[in-house]
């Protein structure tokens, strides 16, 4: 057998197999996005008809600017779930980047200067972990554990354990509270990355590919998947998400510092797997994600709201993270018995 046969044969075996994961994942989507839909209606009806400020526009704009936020987060941890994996670094590399980049501010010409390093520096530290994980096949868990301790450290180092106020910063403070015809850019931004990645994941070979790892690394490798790349590449785009949505936290609080991102590894985790991602990779959408981020952040504005107290949000992310685990182990166990 020629070369050239034998990769026109692993050719058609990846489209195969990625042709059914993509007709499996449609499937899966419609349903977890009916049984979200449905949430996410009555928790806005429950708040509209208990707490009168629920509706009022300016609630709706703050549900908006913190949803933009921790959906970014979200969409990094899709992309690192779906392969098979789990970042809880997250929440470090989102305050180590933001405040590396942010020490540029007024030392660089040009405002989004500081906003394009911190991307970069995203981008570079989520490969940095992703090869850590690829090259060293170390698990996931600890490289990543290793890393939130590294990076948390590193930013005390930075600020010295001080905070650190954005003087000389409009463009930060436009990313925090400015609006878009009446719209958190926040959000804007959110939904256009959302819409951007669904295509990619959607439409294009890499995304097949990168369902194909998670689904079966195994055979994603024998059919030729540069799985290193793909895995690389999930947590280089979750780096992203984590410098980004520090951007945005940060302008919204107008300071950096050292413990900015912290918990935020959680809510993007927990928004991921309450839309609909599999834990074990191979399942999710991006669509499942968005509402997921739009029903936690609603849920957790009505608690706020009915006056539960400031630390609600880390109750109801580690109650939601406990449901979704359980209900996913039994759900595994079922369909294993089924086999």
């Amino acid at each position: 057998m020629t070369n050239e046969t034998a990769n026109q044969n692993s050719s058609d075996i990846l489209q195969e197999k990625t042709n059914g994961f993509t007709n499996t994942i449609k499937k899966l989507m419609r349903s977890n996005v009916s049984i979200l839909v449905i949430l996410f209606v009555l928790v806005v009806g429950f708040g509209g008809i208990t707490n009168p400020s629920f509706l009022r526009f300016q609630n709706i704009q703050t549900i908006m600017r913190a949803c933009g936020i921790i959906g970014i987060t979200g969409l990094g941890a899709t992309v690192v779930l779906l392969v098979g994996e789990m970042d809880i670094s997250m929440g470090a590399v989102m305050s180590f980047t933001t405040l590396l980049g942010g020490m540029f501010i007024g030392k660089l010409p040009g405002q989004a200067t500081p906003i394009i390093l911190t991307l970069i520096f995203g981008l570079l530290t989520g490969s940095f972990i992703g090869l850590i994980i690829t090259k060293l096949k170390i698990t996931a868990i600890m490289a990543t554990l290793g890393a939130m301790n590294l990076f948390s450290g590193l930013a005390y180092l930075l600020t010295s354990g001080l905070n650190i106020l954005l003087y000389n910063a409009p463009l930060y403070k436009k990313m925090g509270t400015g609006l878009w015809f009446g719209i958190p850019i926040s959000f804007v931004i959110f939904l256009g990355l959302a819409l951007v990645l669904h295509i990619v994941l959607t439409y294009t070979a890499f995304g097949k590919k990168l369902y194909f790892t998670g689904a079966n690394s195994k055979a994603a490798w024998l059919s030729g998947v540069n799985t290193s790349l793909i895995k690389t590449a999930s947590f280089a785009f979750s780096g992203m998400c984590s410098a980004l949505a520090g951007m945005f936290l940060a302008g919204q609080t107008n300071q950096l510092i050292a413990t900015l991102g912290v918990g935020y590894e959680l809510s993007g985790i927990a928004i991921a797997v309450l839309g609909g991602t599999a834990i074990g990779g191979g399942r999710g959408s991006v669509v499942g994600t968005l509402l997921g981020a739009l029903t936690y952040q609603s849920l957790l504005n009505l608690l706020a709201l009915s006056g539960l107290g400031t630390y609600v949000e880390q109750v109801l992310r580690g109650a939601l993270l406990i449901i979704i685990v359980v209900a996913y182990a039994t759900l595994n166990k079922k369909q294993h018995a089924l086999r």
